[in-house]
């Protein structure tokens, strides 16, 4: 299904992220959330794939107290709880399952889940029996403290 940046520039030729804000921004958590075990997903990717402008898209998620960064992170970590407690991953190693949510590294996954969750992925695996859902923490805001890893060049 197109999303409405895309109708909207087949028309016009470009997208006005304005007149379709609230659709623009479910648009881009949908596609975010599909796409985030992806390491090359950055927000210009997002921008690019809804046919916006990144600093659009930056706009938009301000608006709704978010980070476009945040959110891909947040999905990510969040898709990696679910599968380090999920019965049907427990063949998988941490670091596999790490790489499988779009991090390029063990000890960088580690960290940034540690941080988000307060446990280790290996605590998180250990008590899986227990637990089965990401705990629903507030998505992490564009003020929130987190350190973004560095991408390889």
């Amino acid at each position: 299904m197109p999303s409405l940046a895309v109708l909207q520039a087949e028309g016009r030729g470009a997208a006005d992220v304005e007149q379709f804000e609230g659709g623009f921004y479910h648009a881009a958590c949908r596609l975010i959330e599909r796409d985030c075990a992806d390491p090359e997903l950055t927000p210009e990717i997002v921008a690019i794939s809804l046919g916006s402008s990144r600093a659009s898209l930056y706009r938009v998620f301000l608006r709704h107290g978010e980070s476009v960064s945040a959110m891909i992170w947040e999905k990510r970590l969040a898709r990696a709880w679910r599968m380090l407690s999920s019965p049907g991953h427990e063949d998988l190693l941490i670091s596999e399952i790490a790489f499988r949510n779009g991090f390029l590294d063990q000890p960088t996954f580690n960290r940034m889940f540690k941080r988000r969750f307060g446990l280790t992925p290996r605590v998180v695996r250990l008590t899986a029996s227990t637990a089965t859902e990401a705990p629903s923490f507030a998505l992490m805001s564009a003020s929130a403290e987190i350190s973004l890893p560095k991408r390889p060049r």
